[in-house]
């Protein structure tokens, strides 16, 4: 499908997003209305996990049993992996 609109939705701020949908001589698909609704939803819940995560990490001051130790390691790892992101 070519577009004169090819650029990823989730590049434009806000308002340039609200004068893309608004412009009727773009053609739209359906995917298109739909990620330009659902993507802010999903960016704005990644910043609220994100936002828990850290908090998590930051409250961790060890394994809670020595026996899991490596387990949380792991686990530590990969939080601190994807808040690196």
């Amino acid at each position: 499908m070519n577009h004169i609109y090819d650029e990823p939705i989730q590049s434009k701020t806000d308002q340039e997003l609200m004068v893309w949908l608004m412009d009727s001589s773009i053609p739209k698909t359906e995917a298109e209305w739909f990620a330009a609704k659902e993507i802010p939803k999903i960016v704005a819940r990644n910043v609220k996990l994100k936002n828990a995560l850290q908090t998590l990490c930051d409250e961790q001051n060890g394994p809670p049993l020595l026996r899991r130790k490596d387990r949380w390691q792991a686990a530590m790892d990969i939080a601190r992996s994807l808040l690196k992101e």
